[in-house]
């Protein structure tokens, strides 16, 4: 075979190479229209039940002394009636001794299955069971009891508990002491 047939040869495949590659172009080129409507029916709601304004108990110090008075409050965003992101704990203490422990019930009215995450406390970040002291007031805060909330009827809770510190001598002991503290929720959809 001569030179100039090999030529001619590798030249007619170019062209071939190029008509399949233009007539490929073609075909992959046109536009594609979708017509249609969709609709999303889910909707997303964790937050505190903020129907729960007594769930505390309320121990005194002393024998005999009368019992710290708590009030717990809710606010935030709000996603149903009674659901809330927000929820302040607060208590007046009369002698060392005083204890009140919190009950904090979360739920999940939403339609989308929730993961509880970090919890903030006076807008500081935590991941764990931690304590923190104000005047002379501890309050333990623990972590949601399940982190898992199923779409529509997920519940959970979470404790806190706030005790009077002062060593003072018990019978001598005159000032009350308010304290409060406000924890946030956090929550991704599982």
């Amino acid at each position: 075979m001569e030179k100039h047939d090999t030529k001619n040869i590798l030249i007619g495949g170019l062209l071939a190479i190029v008509l399949v590659m233009s007539v490929a172009f073609a075909a992959f080129s046109t536009q594609l229209t979708i017509n249609g409507t969709s609709t999303i029916n889910s909707n997303w709601c964790v937050g505190f039940d903020s129907s729960q304004t007594t769930a505390y108990t309320a121990t005194a110090g002393i024998t005999g002394g009368t019992k710290p008075t708590a009030t717990m409050t809710y606010g935030g965003s709000t996603c149903q009636t009674s659901y809330k992101t927000t929820a302040t704990l607060g208590a007046t203490f009369l002698q060392p001794g005083d204890k009140v422990v919190y009950t904090l019930t979360i739920a999940n009215k939403g339609s989308l299955a929730a993961t509880l995450g970090s919890v903030k406390v006076d807008n500081v970040t935590k991941t764990s069971t931690f304590t923190t002291t104000k005047g002379n007031i501890k309050f333990t805060v623990g972590m949601p009891a399940s982190s898992s909330l199923d779409a529509s009827t997920g519940t959970t809770t979470m404790t806190v508990t706030a005790e009077f510190q002062n060593t003072t001598n018990l019978s001598s002991y005159t000032t009350a002491e308010t304290e409060s503290i406000t924890i946030d929720l956090t929550a991704s959809q599982a």
